[in-house]
């Protein structure tokens, strides 16, 4: 007779090799399968509430968690993974002590970061602003380089509060900390909302010097040039816009962000209807609900009446 220490391997090899041939649905199956023999399995239920959360089955998930964490409550990724599971199901408040929880299991560093940073992205979801921002900070106190989608949660909670000094210079130290390219551009955008013309400028005629596709590079000097008076230079990198998006943009499997980019620029035309049309069916093709909220005010804030 095997010890049950080998069957245990067996049956996890066996969970890793299932896992590695067939669907969620056919995994869950043969991982029940093994369960029935060895119903306390800890390794087998935490694989299975992970196949359950790929097919969508929070409920079934959240109740092999419990069970998981039933003997082993110090397990970071497990909690942490109940914590989403809580969220995704609406139960929101345990959902934020569960996360909370996770964060004080989790080494120093990065990872007790990453927790702090989950934190603070269902604290912005529920509107509470500050403690978003206080989160977001205690990650970057955890682990100060960071990363790039760290830098660019902290600009939008810090866009949300009205801080655009707080935000350009955030932005900014991402850039130089990890030369990111998506760091460099929030941070141009940045520059252009809080009107630091001279700061993006440079930049902006660089890439439009270099890029084969300008087209979101048109639609940022336009808002230059709009800022700094000069209404019929930025008419026309709108209209170069448009209609270089128009040749990207393909019918049946649109990008939802060039509609977000055409939207924008037929906002600053002045053509609001159109530029609603795209937004519609930006937010249909899954663009950032982020990103569709701040076009969605800027249209608004378009349409109202010039005093």
């Amino acid at each position: 007779m095997r010890p049950l220490a080998t069957i245990g391997g067996c049956l996890l090899l066996l969970a890793a090799e299932v896992a590695g041939h067939h669907g969620p649905e056919e995994v869950v199956a043969e991982l029940t399968a093994q369960l029935e023999m060895d119903p306390e399995n800890v390794e087998l239920l935490s694989r299975r509430a992970t196949e359950y959360r790929a097919l969508g089955m929070h409920a079934q998930a959240e109740a092999d968690l419990r069970l998981v964490l039933g003997k082993h409550p110090q397990s970071i990724a497990d909690t942490e993974s109940l914590a989403r599971v809580l969220w995704a199901r609406g139960k929101c408040p345990e959902a934020m002590d569960m996360i909370q929880r996770a964060v004080e299991l989790a080494q120093p560093g990065r990872e007790r970061a990453a927790g702090w940073i989950l934190k603070s992205e269902w604290e912005l979801e529920q509107g509470r602003t500050d403690a978003a921002l206080a989160a977001c900070r205690n990650a970057f106190q955890e682990d100060p380089e960071g990363m790039v989608d760290w830098y660019l949660l902290r600009s939008r909670i810090e866009e949300r509060l009205g801080r655009p000094a707080d935000r350009l210079a955030g932005l900014k130290a991402g850039h130089e900390a990890l030369k990111s390219i998506v760091l460099r551009n929030a941070w141009v955008d940045a520059a252009l909302d809080a009107g630091h013309l001279d700061e993006a400028a440079p930049v902006i005629e660089t890439e439009l010097a270099k890029s084969r596709l300008k087209s979101s590079w048109w639609i940022r000097r336009a808002r230059l040039r709009l800022g700094a008076g000069d209404p019929d230079g930025g008419t026309q990198d709108l209209k170069a816009a448009v209609v270089e998006l128009d040749r990207r943009i393909h019918l049946q499997r649109p990008d939802a962000k060039l509609l977000v980019d055409r939207a924008q620029a037929r906002a600053l035309l002045g053509d609001l209807d159109a530029a609603r049309d795209d937004l519609a069916l930006a937010r249909e093709h899954g663009a950032d609900p982020w990103e569709v909220g701040r076009l969605a005010n800027r249209i608004r804030e378009e349409a109202k009446p010039t005093p």
